[in-house]
């Protein structure tokens, strides 16, 4: 496919912006090779994990990745059940009932922005009953389903501190009570944390919730 194809099948496709408009890319290919791709887990983390559970103090992973990638991080982590799948939601399934129970006020501290907040007492118990206990892994986040997540825990009357060091994550960190940022993360998401971590070690996590 030439350069000029290429241009005329992204106008007439809406520039690939449509799951049909990228269908219409991705066919009439033959597969040469694939590869595969392993991030290995940072140092510590295991342990950091199970002194913040001794803490009383809930660990949640909240990723863009694909559901058996984050599947298997949550359960390496010990986040999940070896061999289940409970906690496990999309971040669309989780988007969806969110909005429902949310909704878009005025931020108290800062007249110019607006934040998310339970639309009454009734919606508030029913994510502190249900979502808040049973979300745990959340995959194919969005930045918006981060950030709205971290505005129901937050509203429901959790203390509420995220850890991120991506572009995604720059809302969720802004929203939560207190954003962690690893050294090696991008300068939006710095500028967005309250702290940053320059040993990039997850372990600190823990010493600075101590």
């Amino acid at each position: 496919m030439s350069y000029e194809d290429f241009e005329a099948l992204k106008t007439e496709n809406g520039n690939f912006e449509t799951e049909l408009g990228r269908a219409n890319l991705e066919c009439g290919f033959t597969l040469v090779a694939s590869y595969g791709l392993h991030d290995e887990y940072r140092n510590g983390c295991i342990e950091a994990i199970e002194k913040l559970y001794e803490g009383v103090t809930n660990t949640r992973i909240l990723s863009g990745d694909h559901r058996d990638t984050v599947i298997a991080a949550a359960r390496h982590f010990k986040i999940i059940e070896p061999e289940g799948e409970f906690g496990v939601i999309s971040g669309e399934e989780l988007r969806v009932q969110l909005l429902d129970l949310l909704t878009e006020v005025q931020d108290e501290t800062n007249p110019t922005k607006q934040v998310m907040r339970f639309k009454d007492k009734e919606a508030r118990k029913l994510f502190k009953d249900t979502l808040n206990k049973e979300v745990q892994v959340l995959y194919r986040a969005t930045p918006y389903d981060k950030y709205l997540f971290t505005s129901a825990l937050r509203d429901s009357g959790s203390v509420v501190a995220v850890t991120g060091e991506s572009i995604s994550d720059v809302m969720a960190l802004g929203e939560a009570d207190v954003g962690f940022c690893m050294g090696s993360g991008c300068a939006v998401a710095k500028d967005a944390s309250d702290i940053i971590f320059l040993d990039d070690n997850f372990s600190s996590i823990f010493n600075a919730v101590k």
